[in-house]
């Protein structure tokens, strides 16, 4: 066995807080002292001809020359057995770990490293790796001894003494009857000399199947719970002094089946449940069917913990693990005696087939059982699953479960983004992903040939009853689709990329239709439009800058509408993309408060001007009592916080005048006017607005 001490190990991450924890691991916990960090996987390859390490931990994702790139650099001295390399990655994508084990890496590990399952992997890596090569240097040393005895030698008397008396292999030359004529060292100490005297190759080996040509043997032990022998087969035709005799070397390759198996096993279980993984689904959804009728159905259920990355950066990887573990525990209990089988399909996502009659139970019980929690091992985790399931009719057409899976994923998303215990992938679903789809197809066309036009809604001064402003409003009308709502296509075009591109077309639209509006309107103050999270960045600074020279216009003319949502997950990369959009001399405005489930505190650090009250809470003014008490103490904060309040979704004189009386400054709605091109409706009574 390989010292630890005389291993090379080369450690290839672009991070070197990773290569130092990993150096620190291997030398504390194992001994690995001739270990080479490095942070420039360039560098990396250079050395590695130099040095010619035995082992690789090598990061998937660097710079320049990445992981992938690096494996097809050495692909060669790993398919030699010359060196083992096991990947590191925080990635989720299943691509790049498959292509990475098609390449040749033995292994991968899941970012953060778990200290205990970091070291395992590299011992099983190592053992594997020092018994390939040991296979790899037996059977080239073979196959040249073959060969020297096929050109050289000119009897088999000649063969056994010179060629394999100190083999490993078992050789046997046998007659045309197939009685033992002669036999090596190794076969003579296996097999005990006396009774290899004029006695057959079937008899010695003691074979239940006595084909000798069988490209594997299995020797079966005299005495009871022997492990079994494997023995791999080459013979070959052979004449003695005129007479046809065969040679049959075989080759003990029990252990390499074992660690076959073990790695089998490794690849179909999760290393920390041990449950079975995705690697079994054909064969978990075959015993489901198998037990049940023709035309009956099987459901497939995916159980998804969608925030358990939470866990992970509030607690760390232990306690993420033991979460792991009891949530794994927690399913088994809840399939037992239900005919379903359970497989364990990633980090925190969870799969159960089952007949369709268990599902609704099945459902159930997964819900009632993470109502009051995570009970670990050191506290109490509140974490949720988000359940889909998908009911498919069993027929002879029905192969690839994948399409299942997919399908109960899908649903298990959508009960999480909707906030639902358990979602039924039905056509519903499915037309609504289908409608989905066809915008997201649509969308970059639509892009492409400024598919989109603006219209303006009126903002009104309650307390003169003018138009003080508008909002720029984004429309698509498509002639297949017809209307497409922003509340549609926005978040979809937000999910594709799309969202910078129609971002930049609404700016400089809003920008263009400027000094029309204000010649219409001289008591326009402000023009004002949205913007989209992604948007908030650097990029979007300087193209506004040069748009609002393009155009000749100020900036002091524009207000700039930001939801509430897109801060509040990323305060500190937004909040000083903010205050330089201020600096420029934008109006800020807070849209959809209240909406954000935040602290009020953001409303002291951050350059807002206005908060739009959404509209949801002026719809219940007169219902709601609650309703009115908040938006009173909306408007009184924001007059003591110097801001101005913007109420959306007035539809009638008397929400108008209540809000007029409560002290709201401004109001946008239906009531005012409808969004139109370029031409607002400028009042409610003719008479009553300044133009």
């Amino acid at each position: 066995m390989i010292n630890n001490k005389d291993l090379c190990v080369f450690l290839v991450d672009d991070n070197p807080s990773n290569t130092l924890l990993l150096t620190t691991i291997l030398a504390r916990e194992d001994g690995f002292s001739n270990v080479f960090s490095y942070n420039n996987s360039s560098k990396a390859l250079k050395d590695f001809y130099l040095i010619k390490p035995q082992l690789i931990l090598l990061d998937i994702k660097m710079p320049k020359l990445d992981g992938i790139q690096f494996l097809k650099k050495i692909h060669a001295e790993i398919k030699a057995a010359n060196v083992a390399v096991i990947v590191l990655t925080a990635s989720n994508d299943e691509h790049q770990r498959l292509e990475a084990l098609t390449l040749g890496a033995q292994d991968y590990i899941e970012k953060p490293l778990c200290i205990m399952e970091t070291m395992q992997r590299i011992k099983n890596v190592i053992n594997v790796q020092y018994q390939r090569k040991n296979l790899v240097e037996l059977s080239h040393t073979l196959d040249s001894e073959l060969k020297q005895t096929n050109e050289t030698l000119q009897s088999v008397t000649n063969i056994l003494k010179v060629l394999y008396s100190e083999s490993s292999e078992y050789v046997f030359v046998v007659d045309k009857d197939g009685f033992v004529v002669e036999s090596n060292d190794s076969a003579q100490i296996r097999f005990h000399q006396s009774l290899l005297v004029k006695q057959s190759l079937k008899d010695i080996l003691q074979l239940p199947n006595p084909d000798l040509h069988a490209k594997q043997l299995t020797l079966t032990g005299k005495k009871k719970g022997q492990k079994l022998i494997i023995l791999e087969n080459r013979y070959s035709p052979l004449m003695i002094n005129g007479e046809a005799h065969k040679i049959y070397i075989f080759k003990d390759i029990s252990q390499r089946i074992q660690d076959q198996e073990k790695l089998k096993q490794l690849a179909e279980t999760h290393y920390a449940t041990k449950l079975p993984n995705r690697n079994q689904l054909d064969k978990q959804a075959k015993e489901i069917v198998d037990k049940l009728e023709q035309n009956e159905e099987i459901a497939f259920i995916f159980i998804s913990f969608c925030e358990s990355n939470k866990i992970l950066h509030s607690y760390g990887p232990k306690v993420f693990h033991q979460a792991q573990l009891t949530i794994a525990n927690m399913l088994k209990d809840i399939t037992l005696n239900t005919n379903s089988s359970l497989i364990h399909w990633s980090s925190y996502d969870f799969l159960m087939i089952c007949p369709v009659e268990k599902v609704t139970e099945l459902n159930f019980n997964i819900v009632n059982k993470f109502e009051h929690g995570l009970d670990t091992s050191s506290l109490t985790l509140h974490i949720k699953p988000s359940i889909g399931f998908y009911i498919q009719a069993i027929s002879p057409t029905v192969l690839n479960w994948c399409d299942c899976v997919k399908n109960a994923s899908v649903a298990a998303y959508d009960s999480f983004i909707n906030s639902a215990a358990v979602t039924q992938f039905d056509m519903e679903l499915k037309n609504k992903l289908d409608y989905k789809e066809l915008i997201e197809n649509k969308l970059p066309a639509a892009v492409r040939r400024n598919s989109f036009y603006m219209v303006y809604q009126p903002i009104i001064e309650l307390s003169t009853g003018n138009i003080t402003g508008a909002e720029a409003l984004i429309r698509w009308n498509d002639n297949e689709l017809g209307m497409v709502t922003p509340d549609t296509f926005i978040p979809i075009a937000e999910q594709a990329g799309m969202i910078i591109d129609i971002g930049n077309f609404v700016m400089e639209s809003v920008f263009s239709d400027y000094n029309r509006l204000k010649k219409q309107y001289p008591k326009l103050k402000k023009l004002s439009l949205n913007v989209a999270p992604p948007q908030l960045n650097q990029d979007f600074i300087e193209n506004i800058k040069k748009n609002l020279i393009k155009y000749q216009v100020s900036a002091s003319d524009f207000k700039l509408e930001i939801t509430e949502t897109s801060f509040l997950d990323d305060f500190e990369r937004v909040n000083p993309i903010l205050w330089q959009l201020k600096s420029l001399g934008f109006s800020l405005a807070i849209d959809d408060f209240g909406t954000g489930y935040s602290s009020l505190s953001y409303l002291l650090n951050l350059p807002i001007d206005t908060l739009k009250i959404d509209r949801v809470f002026i719809a219940s003014l007169f219902e709601s009592p609650k309703c009115l008490v908040l938006v009173k103490s909306i408007a009184f904060m924001c007059h003591s916080l110097e801001l101005t309040v913007v109420a959306e979704g007035i539809e009638d004189e008397k929400t108008d005048s209540l809000l007029a009386n409560l002290g709201i400054q401004q109001a946008q709605g239906y009531f005012y006017g409808k969004p139109e091109k370029l031409n607002l409706n400028n009042q409610r009574q003719e008479s009553s607005y300044l133009a």
